[in-house]
């Protein structure tokens, strides 16, 4: 079973808490607690399962490669979800930028899809 996933209504405004949190260190929150504080008040639409339970916030730099790889659990699951016909799903702002919902996609598209994301996820620098 696919463990519970941290969710986001606003990403625009979670975007922004991040942006504050790079640019005045001090902001940062420092636990868990603070974090989903900070983020309903930033009007986030946070959802935290319960499952979670320490918050940490590392801020990369440019002299180091830092790959962030999911949990082992998360891709197995996924994977097989997508080979047993299931959806891929997309934050809802893929939706609002291309002005159209996601197409249908094979099972072979939806495990590219994947493999791309996680990619992304696993080298993105978010600037």
């Amino acid at each position: 079973m696919q463990p519970e996933r941290i969710t986001v209504e606003n990403y625009e405004a979670f975007g922004k808490l991040v942006k504050r949190w790079v640019n005045d260190p001090a902001s940062r929150p420092k636990d868990l607690t603070e974090f989903k504080a900070q983020a309903a008040e930033a009007g986030v639409g946070l959802q935290v399962p319960p499952h979670y339970e320490y918050l940490r916030l590392t801020q990369r730099t440019t002299r180091m490669v830092e790959l962030m790889l999911p949990p082992a659990g998360y891709v197995e699951n996924a994977e097989e979800a997508i080979k047993q016909g299931g959806t891929y799903p997309l934050p809802s702002f893929y939706a609002e930028l291309f002005r159209a919902p996601m197409p249908e996609l094979s099972a072979d598209e939806k495990m590219k899809l994947h493999a791309q994301r996680i990619a992304d996820y696993t080298t993105g620098q978010c600037g």
